[in-house]
């Protein structure tokens, strides 16, 4: 996706256009409500709805870095060309996004994966969300799943 972007400000209308499919798609292949979305990227639920409907078009590049960061994150490859959007999925992308009647292990280790990403974040001052008490809160909770994790092992 960086390539698609790279060198053009503001957006042209079809990279706006690419960047609101994409959207849909990472959350669809993840099956990622618009909450869990806006909790690992940092952007605001209603601006996401937004960007999936096509309703915003003056889109931040800080939002759109975000959002590429997640999809990075989740295990896609975004990019385009001429003939529209190109989507490829790492090999972790395809565990996670297949994964659909995950066991209470796999789901909390999911938790605890995501959880680390969003700490990554805040401690990096990404999203309207990265303040000292979110990430403290965050690292609790992430040393919450943790133990169960470690339980549910030696159970």
């Amino acid at each position: 996706m960086r390539d698609f972007f790279d060198g053009v400000s503001p957006l042209t209308q079809e990279q706006l256009e690419m960047s609101f499919v994409a959207v849909k798609a990472m959350r669809g292949i993840f099956g990622l409500t618009q909450g869990d979305l806006a909790r690992l990227s940092g952007v605001s639920k209603p601006t996401i709805s937004r960007l999936e409907t096509g309703s915003e078009f003056a889109v931040k590049p800080e939002t759109l870095f975000l959002l590429i960061k997640v999809a990075v994150y989740l295990g896609l490859d975004l990019n385009g060309d001429e003939n529209g959007l190109i989507i490829r999925l790492s090999i972790k992308g395809i565990d996670r996004s297949t994964c659909t009647s995950p066991s209470e292990a796999q789901l909390l280790q999911f938790q605890v994966e995501d959880l680390g990403y969003i700490i990554e974040r805040m401690k990096n001052d990404w999203g309207s969300d990265a303040s000292p008490k979110k990430l403290a809160e965050c690292i609790a909770e992430r040393e919450t799943l943790l133990e169960r994790l470690n339980t549910l092992g030696r159970s």
